[in-house]
């Protein structure tokens, strides 16, 4: 049986360092970028360092904080609506949006420093 509620996946994403080293604006455009791929995720805040990002899908939603440097990205669940969250668990779409979202940041992060993607 397939359990619905799993741990909370929090993704720590290392900053390429390809051809061009990548400035925290650099990162964040990224980060920005990589929300808006898939139409899924929007910005609801945004300073130096964070970005603050929700999700809603039917009647679910999640807020997200993602916190950056220039050597890092960490995707950080701050709540939820729906999702059956618990301390450290939640339903398992909650991880499947967040592993989307880590992928298309990734793939902005190797754009930006000059990398490929496949």
């Amino acid at each position: 049986m397939i359990e619905r509620v799993v741990p909370v996946f929090t993704p720590v994403i290392n900053v390429p360092q390809g051809p061009k080293r990548l400035s925290s604006s650099d990162v964040e455009q990224a980060i920005l970028r990589g929300a808006g791929a898939r139409d899924q995720w929007f910005v609801t805040n945004k300073q130096p360092g964070q970005v603050d990002l929700t999700v809603v899908v039917r009647s679910h939603q999640a807020r997200v904080k993602v916190l950056y440097n220039t050597n890092t990205v960490s995707i950080n669940l701050v709540d939820s609506t729906n999702l059956m969250q618990s301390v450290d668990k939640i339903h398992r779409n909650y991880n499947k949006w967040v592993i989307l979202l880590q992928r298309e940041i990734e793939t902005e992060l190797l754009k930006k420093a000059g990398g490929s993607n496949s």
